[in-house]
Parts: structure tokens; C-alpha cells; sequence
């Protein structure tokens, strides 16, 4: 009987270990499809020898254009600790890899990405991946573009020491680090129509008008609208609007009004027009004159639409440049298009555009990241990336 139980108790010991190394496995599939998916050369389960000797197990082995990364992958019930952020960035380090990722199915300690942070290790969670996975599935159903670059490495560089921060003519930064990078941005094509009078009195009637416009909406990571200038793009994030704020928001991107003006178009009481009026000023969405006219910083249809039209647009990228993948889906751009812009069938289009980031270190070692958008003759500096990182 005692042999019997043994044999029980081996048996589901065994079942057991069968099911967390079936589960690992699957874990480090979609892992796997996940950097497939942005371009990087997968193979998985590999044994490589450092530059020290030693022999390491890697779980998945990452290229893309010349750059080797190595992947860890833990499926574990609780939060990987720090020692393991430590581990991996060893091990790339002997291995003398320059991306390093590490993958948690239940997250990270404090301390694991207070570390990370440190040593330059990029931490994902199996939830992280997965969302990552959906959006770049409803990526690969739409459109997508390359803005062809306009200015060499050379002049791009030129144009980031010129924002360098300087003491009687004398730099205080130069650029340590610098990349080429596709940054990914939602771009719409719809109807829009408007109403105007024509004919002469007494016969002048209203005529419904439309056109087609394309217009480049959105950054793809963040979701914020840009305000384009003459020599400087800067994006607003439009946040979590309710249905009656985009309303006033829209009717402020084709027209400035004042409040009168707001009640006679939308017919709402003058608290309710007040309270919405206070919440998009506190969004810093809009603001109100002297004379008390109300105004949207968002950029008008036309600013938008010149902005699509004035890229060159190719079906494959450049070579030498790191693409960076979306972070939320196409409908958000619908839903923008047609809640503030007044499009009608609304159909995104993902369009990178070619940006050159630098790194300005003072001598303290302190830095900050310049990023010159290189798609026109005219550099364009653009703040990118947000809270997301890249």
C-alpha cells in the first residue's frame, strides 16, 4: 500500500510539474510572437557563452537590423524581486547584448523597477504584452506609411546641439547618444461637411457642402493632438472627455464664441454651459479673452490636414531607423475624428514619422533628450513619448 501511495504522490507531483512547465511554455509563446510581431528575429531557448566563459540559458534571443537583445521570461505566482533585474542585465552584459528585457506574468517589486530603472532593463507584464499584442493586431488591419526623412544625420545633429544649453556663447551639453527612430502617429481620412448660404436675397437658402479630408490626428502612444508650429510640435493630451464637453470642444474648433453665443447654438441651461466651460478650462483645452470669448488651444482642421499633405509618404521604411509600435488602438482616432472634427466614416491610417532623438549631457552627467522631427527640410522639434517611455 505505502509503494502504491508513493507512486500516487510521484505521479501527481509530476502531473503538477508537467502543467507549470505547459504553462511556461505558453507563457513564452506569446512573449515571443509579441517581438515577432514588431520586427525583431526571435529564437528561443538558446545557450550562448559570455565573454567571462560561462554558459548562459537565454528563454528567447532578440536581433533587429544588428542589435542583439536577450529576453528573460517568468511565470511566476508572485512579483519577480530585484535579483533578477540584476541577473539579466549581468548576463546581457557578458553577453554583450545592448537590449534587455525582462517579462513577469504577476508584475514586479518596488525595488525590481527602482533597479531596472538603474540599469537600463525594460520590464513588461504578461498583461502589458497581451494589450500590446491586440493593438498591434488592429494595427496590421489598417493602412500604414512611412514618412520619407528629408534631413541627413549630420544637419539633424546640427539642429540638436543648437538647443544646447549655453553660458556666453559656451555649451554647457553635447550629444552623448543619439537614434533614428519611426514614431507612430494616427492619421484619418473622412467626409466632412458644413452648411453655407448661397443665391442672392430674398433667395438665399442653405446648401449642405462636403469634402474629403485626411488629416494627421493623433500620437499613437498617448493619444495627444498636435499643435503644430512654425519650428516646434507640441502635443496635448485630450484626456477622458464627456459627451457634452467634446461637443462645446468641437463647436470651438471650427469658431471662437462667446457664452452667449454657446447657449443660443446648443440651447443648454447657463449652469450646466458654466460648469463645462470651468472643466475645459481647468483641462487647459481651452480659454477665455478679455472680452470674454472663448477659445480652443486644439489646432483647426486645416492645420492637420497640411500637416498629412506635406508628407512624402513611402510603403516601406528607411533602413537604420528603430520602430516604435503604437501603444492604443485605431478606434480612439475614430472616436476623435468624429466626436471634435466632424468626420463621417472616420477611417484611420498609421503613419510614422521619422524623428532623431539626441541626448544632451551636461558634465555632472545629467541629461535630457532632444527629438528633432526630420520629415520636412525644416527640422521640427516634437516632444514624444510622454509617460509611456520608449
Amino acid at each position: 500500500m505505502s509503494r502504491r501511495r508513493n507512486r500516487d504522490r510521484r505521479s501527481k507531483k509530476s502531473s503538477k510539474g508537467r502543467r507549470w512547465r505547459e504553462k511556461g511554455y505558453l507563457f513564452e509563446e506569446v512573449v515571443a510572437e509579441y517581438f515577432s510581431m514588431i520586427g525583431y528575429t526571435v529564437v528561443r531557448n538558446v545557450r550562448l557563452r559570455g565573454y567571462s566563459g560561462a554558459l548562459h540559458e537565454i528563454d528567447i534571443l532578440l536581433e533587429k537590423e544588428g542589435v542583439k537583445g536577450v529576453v528573460e521570461v517568468k511565470d511566476y505566482s508572485s512579483p519577480v524581486s530585484k535579483e533578477w533585474v540584476a541577473k539579466i542585465h549581468s548576463v546581457a552584459k557578458d553577453l554583450g547584448f545592448q537590449e534587455v528585457y525582462l517579462v513577469a506574468s504577476n508584475g514586479f517589486t518596488d525595488g525590481a523597477e527602482k533597479v531596472a530603472k538603474i540599469l537600463g532593463v525594460k520590464l513588461l507584464t504578461l498583461d502589458d504584452i497581451s494589450r500590446k499584442i491586440d493593438i498591434l493586431k488592429g494595427v496590421e488591419s489598417i493602412p500604414h506609411f512611412y514618412a520619407k526623412p528629408q534631413l541627413t544625420r549630420e544637419k539633424a545633429r546640427k539642429e540638436a546641439e543648437k538647443k544646447a544649453e549655453k553660458i556666453l556663447f559656451i555649451s554647457r551639453e553635447e550629444v552623448t547618444r543619439e537614434e533614428f527612430i519611426y514614431y507612430p502617429f494616427y492619421a484619418v481620412k473622412g467626409v466632412y461637411s458644413w452648411e453655407e448660404e448661397a443665391g442672392i436675397p430674398p433667395f438665399r437658402k442653405r446648401i449642405l457642402r462636403s469634402k474629403e479630408v485626411a488629416l494627421l490626428l493623433m500620437d499613437a502612444r498617448t493619444g495627444s493632438i498636435p499643435i503644430i508650429g512654425k519650428n516646434r510640435w507640441e502635443l496635448v493630451s485630450i484626456g477622458n472627455l464627456r459627451d457634452s464637453e467634446k461637443r462645446i470642444l468641437a463647436l470651438l474648433v471650427e469658431n471662437d464664441m462667446t457664452r452667449e453665443e454657446f447657449l443660443e447654438k446648443t440651447q443648454m441651461r447657463p449652469q450646466a454651459m458654466g460648469r463645462i466651460l470651468s472643466s475645459l478650462k481647468r483641462k487647459g483645452l481651452i480659454d477665455v479673452d478679455e472680452d470674454g470669448t472663448y477659445y480652443t488651444i486644439l489646432p483647426p482642421m486645416g492645420d492637420l490636414e497640411k500637416a498629412y499633405s506635406d508628407l512624402e509618404l513611402m510603403d516601406r521604411p528607411e533602413r537604420g531607423y528603430r520602430l516604435v509600435e503604437p501603444s492604443i488602438t485605431s478606434t480612439v482616432a475614430r472616436l476623435t475624428a468624429s466626436s471634435l472634427y466632424g468626420l463621417s466614416d472616420p477611417e484611420p491610417i498609421l503613419v510614422y514619422l521619422p524623428i532623431y532623438r539626441a541626448r544632451l549631457t551636461r558634465k555632472d552627467g545629467s541629461y535630457r533628450m532632444v527629438n528633432i522631427g526630420v520629415w520636412s527640410r525644416k527640422a521640427v522639434e516634437i516632444e514624444i513619448g510622454g509617460k509611456t517611455g520608449l
